[in-house]
């Protein structure tokens, strides 16, 4: 059953309603509910795409999540350093492990 609204009409829906609600409810329980309606708003967002694509666009944000510091970002990512390196050699980064010139 299709309810016709877009992601971003169910987050300001959940909002709305939220927002009457408050006076009636805890703040904690509120802020739950806008979480969530935010969560399902990513997820109508996404779409399907290849592995080695969101693996390639993990590493890259996590890598700039920690600053360009390697090891930290292999850890966040419960790889070994060697791995992060090539897989940084195959994106061609600049600076991975093994370039000349880095």
């Amino acid at each position: 059953m299709s309810h016709g609204l877009t992601g971003e009409s169910w987050v300001k829906l959940v909002q709305n309603k939220v927002c009457d609600k408050r006076r009636y409810c805890k703040s904690e329980n509120a802020e739950k509910e806008v979480r969530l309606a935010k969560q399902v708003e990513a997820a109508l967002e996404w779409t399907p795409r290849p592995i080695a694509e969101l693996e390639r666009e993990a590493i890259l944000r996590t890598l700039a999540y920690t600053g360009g510091h390697r090891a930290k970002a292999a850890q966040l990512l419960d790889i070994g350093l060697r791995t992060l390196q090539r897989k940084l050699k195959e994106y061609g980064v600049v600076g991975a492990a093994g370039e000349e010139g880095t």
